[in-house]
């Protein structure tokens, strides 16, 4: 497909003609766009997962920014609040070609930039982790019967953050620890605390660490 034939299958135009139900012409109130190229692939809304931030803002900085031919445009949208899309001027064609390059990367893999996913993936599990540890070092004093004052302690609650980390890694956004964030040791999987337990690393000097590893009967060199 050479950069006309490209421009003109991802133009705004066509792509409303083409487009059915929520984001059709029957569900657009501003103006045509006209022959405007959509960078094909790439697109982000107010509930956008991570995936989506990070190759909107990868495919963004491949073109260098917003610029006279390079538009972030923003769309109001009954469903999700609004949506953005990267909109390029048909007559720049060094940016046509590299939003060429982006459409034929992302046929091959689902990301632009995998450092930059991993590290947005990471700050989003930290946040999580960060804000649901004292709940999370609370449930353990309280199944392990350990005093309630250590779960306020800087040790429990470092430890605590990196249970959140390890298992959402291991096991999904969905599936955390704690996703319920509640201090009933009830509402915990602990056979996952304990198969997450395992797995940190760089804990060594946290005596949290070391006491957890005992109660659940983690020897030495099980722990890393």
């Amino acid at each position: 497909m050479n950069l006309k034939q490209f421009a003109s299958e991802n133009s705004w135009q066509n792509q409303m003609d083409r487009s059915k139900g929520l984001d059709g012409w029957s569900n657009y109130g501003g103006p045509s766009l006209g022959h405007v190229v959509v960078v094909p692939g790439v697109s982000r809304s107010r509930d956008s997962e991570i995936h989506s931030e990070s190759n909107f803002e990868s495919a963004l900085e491949m073109l260098g920014g917003e610029s006279e031919t390079v538009e972030v445009h923003r769309f109001g949208h009954w469903g999700c609040g609004w949506y953005e899309l990267i909109l390029i001027d048909p007559k720049d064609r060094a940016a046509l070609k590299i939003a060429h390059k982006i459409a034929e990367q992302l046929k091959g893999y689902p990301l632009l930039d995998e450092d930059d996913f991993n590290e947005r993936e990471y700050e989003y599990h930290l946040d999580f982790a960060n804000g649901a540890k004292k709940d999370l070092a609370s449930a353990l004093c309280l199944h392990l019967g350990l005093p309630a004052g250590l779960a306020k302690t800087d040790a429990m609650l470092d430890l605590a953050r990196e249970l959140n980390i390890e298992c959402q890694r291991g096991y999904g956004n969905d599936s955390c620890i704690n996703v319920y964030k509640v201090r009933d040791p009830d509402e915990y999987d602990w056979k996952r605390v304990e198969e997450c337990l395992r797995d940190i690393y760089g804990l060594d000097e946290n005596p949290a660490y070391d006491l957890l590893c005992a109660c659940f009967g983690i020897i030495d060199d099980e722990c890393q």
